[in-house]
């Protein structure tokens, strides 16, 4: 704004008028303009334009509109001559009168530029404190500009690769210092909180502090409200907040959540399994882990939803605008909101677990397009990274525990020390501690139950004592740990030349092609017996876990051999095979009841109870029993007894169902698969196919040639000629081979199991079982 007691008008440039969309009226009286150098333009438009000199004084002056560049407003004579306003020359300042208090006006300081002695010196503050109060007293509205250094890219200091260094400064917005002072966007899926209907509301006092401890919560506090991220609330229920400390001595505002969370509506959206994400990541040499920054918090509640995330401190009620730590639906927010953003990548290149996002390929050509594609989401999704906790195309990298690279699995060694440095356990929960940590690593131990064996003794309730077994386990245990490795084996190829029917007495070859040595785990407990009997099998067995090249030939196997070996286990109860199942028989109590309970009598009963109950579902029950459970003969018999009872409830609709469940392998021309996600297609496979085996079992299906085919499909050449398909497949025949066991380690039932599905799931328990 410029004051000119020489311009006989109040003038508006046409650019201010423009950006604040002021209001604009034809001019009563047009006229034109001549400037010094006998040129003239048209005066045709006139706005009102109201301004504000400091806090109270506001002033609406009439202006006509112009395309002027030296100032957006230029106030002339007439606003002089309208305020009766009085210039001082020697000081150059404006005197008025304003709601009866003299009102001056004081011209702009000129600042003279800062000159710096060379690139390294700090920079000189424009104002000091006093000076800057002094100022804001006199002007009553001030814009300050704070310089201070911005944080350079410190994270030079960890040895990133050159390609992947360019990325980062690229993308170098989505990793600020901190979280911007503004809400996230509004997306798709907020997190919502649902109460229970009729639940009382907690209205909980807040926690008891020291002032010391006061005044860090105020400031953490203040701090979220200056964010943005929580806002002064009038909500009918509270909780208290309090501290918790860090590892670095610091202190973490926390919400004592429990209250609400009782009340609150579950949802039970699936966490991702640990075996199945490294089953994904098989056959990859390169690999970036992304953590995001305070992840929760770039998630919204749900409006109308804010008021239920209220909690309490000294100074006042507060509510959360974005997702807090605490809640009980919070975690299945987080893994809803991150599959649907990296959906298209999920499977593919992408593995997600909560705030880690890890990214695998199989060349560093194809990691640079995988690593931007997902910083271009992340970063129209406006989702900020942590990069000092981040990992770039590395060879190898840490998630959830484990070290993951192109030659396996390992421990990760940070968490294996405090395995290894653990003192011997005085009491049950000392123990019990040990038991929890040594059993997240089973994966790399060896007959880990059998060893663990006499430390469990030591949990049972009674007088604790720890005995020379259990400390010789104890020791074991941590002696195992040292340097455990477990490898990733992959199938390159799996074809078969010729598939006959053994039922004729044929014989079936294969040839398959390994990259990778299976595990010693994932053997057969009954090699050296299954040598003896069927010695064409087991050349083929040795064959797989070889890596020579020259081992791999065709094999032929006997099914009529296999079967009566497996038909020989009948009795042998306590064989190498039950023992390999190592699920637990606590999670189908209720299942082994009604199994150990049936008789004659109770026949008809149980029909009753079952005719109102999921049937598909108490089949999966039933069936997961009898594979988990290690029973009796003649708990077993009591179980394909009522296998066999709802076989006859499956009978009346079983072919209608049985073709819809092989529309999912076979769609056929219809082409209802091709709009389906891969990985949505391949969940639907594994579960389509859990429920055609079950089917199986109970009698229903009695084609085995089903399988076959399926097997066929599953290994085509065509599949194997997209590498992303190929692995998709071979994921879903290791959990065809698993849920194969149920033949491989149980006596079989009434009705007869045809040889050709038990070599298949010979096959694949080699082949592909991990």
């Amino acid at each position: 704004m410029i004051i000119d007691g020489g311009s006989s008008l109040n003038i508006a440039s046409q650019e201010l008028v423009e950006k604040l969309n002021l209001k604009t009226e034809r001019h009563p009286n047009p006229f034109r303009v001549a400037w010094v150098n006998d040129t003239s333009i048209p005066v045709s438009f006139r706005c009102l334009v109201t301004f504000l000199f400091g806090k109270d004084f506001e002033e609406s002056v009439w202006c006509e509109v112009l395309p002027i560049k030296v100032s957006h407003i230029l106030l002339g004579r007439p606003w002089l001559f309208d305020r009766k306003v009085q210039h001082d020359g020697y000081e150059n300042t404006y005197a008025l009168i304003h709601n009866g208090r003299k009102k001056i006006l004081r011209p702009m300081k000129e600042v003279p530029p800062i000159k710096k002695s060379n690139e390294n010196a700090q920079p000189k503050k424009v104002l000091t404190m006093c000076q800057f109060e002094n100022e804001s007293k006199e002007t009553e509205v001030i814009f300050a500009l704070m310089v201070r250094k911005v944080e350079e890219f410190k994270e030079q200091d960890k040895e990133y690769p050159a390609n992947a260094r360019k990325i980062l400064d690229d993308f170098s917005d989505l990793w600020p210092v901190e979280l911007p002072n503004e809400l996230p966007p509004m997306r798709d899926i907020q997190h919502a909180i649902d109460l229970i209907p009729g639940a009382s509301l907690p209205n909980l006092p807040a926690y008891r502090m020291n002032p010391t401890e006061h005044a860090e919560l105020k400031r953490q506090v203040d701090e979220l409200l200056t964010k943005g991220f929580i806002r002064e609330s009038l909500s009918p229920c509270g909780v208290p907040a309090l501290l918790t400390p860090k590892k670095d001595g610091s202190w973490r505002m926390c919400v004592d959540s429990r209250a609400i969370n009782k009340i609150t509506i579950k949802y039970r959206f699936p966490i991702p399994r640990l075996d199945d994400m490294l089953d994904m990541m098989v056959g990859s040499v390169i690999f970036s882990k992304i953590d995001r920054r305070s992840g929760y918090h770039q998630i919204r509640i749900r409006p109308g939803d804010e008021w239920k995330t209220s909690f309490k401190t000294k100074d006042g009620l507060y509510e959360w605008l974005v997702m807090p730590f605490g809640l009980t639906n919070a975690p299945s927010t987080f893994m809803r909101i991150m599959t649907q953003v990296l959906k298209p990548f999920i499977g593919r290149f992408v593995v997600v677990y909560f705030d880690d996002i890890l990214i695998y390929s199989r060349s560093c050509k194809d990691h640079e397009e995988h690593l931007k594609q997902v910083m271009r989401t992340l970063r129209a999704e406006k989702f900020y990274i942590n990069l000092k906790k981040c990992t770039f195309m590395s060879p190898s990298v840490v998630f959830f525990g484990f070290v993951v690279s192109s030659k396996g699995v390992e421990t990760d060694p940070e968490k294996i020390k405090a395995i290894v440095d653990w003192p011997v356990p005085t009491n049950i929960h000392e123990v019990r501690s040990f038991h929890g940590m040594a059993t997240f690593y089973r994966r790399f131990i060896r007959n880990f139950s059998s060893i663990m064996a006499p430390i469990i003794e030591c949990i049972k309730p009674g007088l604790f004592i720890w005995t020379k077994a259990a400390n010789k386990a104890f020791e074991e245990i941590k002696s195992k740990m040292v340097n455990p490795f477990s490898p990733r084996p992959e199938i390159e190829y799996v074809f078969y030349d010729q598939l006959v029917s053994t039922r004729q007495g044929g014989y079936q070859k294969f040839l398959v092609k390994w990259r990778g040595k299976p595990h010693s785990e994932n053997t057969w407990s009954t090699t050296t017996d299954f040598q003896k009997i069927n010695p064409d099998l087991y050349e083929l067995y040795q064959a797989s876990n070889s890596s020579e090249p020259s081992s791999f030939k065709p094999g032929r196997i006997d099914g009529e051999s296999l079967l009566k070996f497996i038909q020989g286990e009948r009795e042998d109860l306590n064989s190498g095979f039950l023992r390999t199942l190592d699920s637990s028989i606590k999670r189908n109590t209720a299942v082994i009841k009604k199994l150990k309970q049936i008789n004659e009598e109770q026949r008809e009963g149980l029909m009753d109870d079952l005719r109102g109950v999921n049937l598909s579902k108490f089949v999966s029950e039933a069936v997961t029993a009898i594979c988990d459970a290690k029973l009796k003969t003649s708990d077993i018999q009591a179980a394909v007894q009522i296998c066999s009872l709802l076989h006859q409830r499956y009978k009346d609709f079983s072919p209608s169902l049985i073709q819809g469940l092989l529309k999912v392998f076979f769609p056929g021309k219809s082409g209802d698969e091709l709009d389906l996600d891969r990985n949505l297609k391949a969940m639907k496979k594994r579960s389509t196919l859990k429920l055609l085996l079950e089917l199986y079992f109970v009698g229903v299906v009695e084609d085995s040639g089903i399988f076959i085919n399926i097997i066929k499909d599953l290994t085509s050449i065509e599949h194997l000629k997209d590498r992303d398909t190929t692995q998709t497949n071979l994921s879903l025949l290791a959990s065809f081979a698993r849920q194969g066991r149920i033949f491989l380690g149980f006596p079989l039932s009434g009705q007869e199991i045809h040889e050709e599905v038990l070599l298949l799931f010979g096959h694949l328990h080699n082949l592909v079982l991990l």
